[in-house]
């Protein structure tokens, strides 16, 4: 059975745990690269932020995006 690789981002590189940006608006994955993470074959997928939704964006997109396709 041929292994599938687990991605992982850094997104908040430069930012400590429990500042005040860490919080608020932190950075987030577009639609674009949302797409090709769920359309590839990845075993899991790892972030170093508090969600996968940014804060300010009540309508989840990207949870919604992933939740149909089973990838969380």
């Amino acid at each position: 059975m041929p292994t599938r690789p687990i991605l992982c981002f850094s997104i908040l590189v430069g930012i400590s745990a429990g500042a005040e940006s860490y919080f608020g608006d932190y950075p987030c994955l577009d639609d674009e690269i949302m797409d090709y993470i769920l359309n590839d074959n990845y075993k899991g997928i790892g972030f170093d932020i508090i969600g996968l939704n940014p804060i300010a964006d009540a309508n989840l997109p990207p949870t919604r995006n992933c939740l149909p396709r089973k990838k969380l």
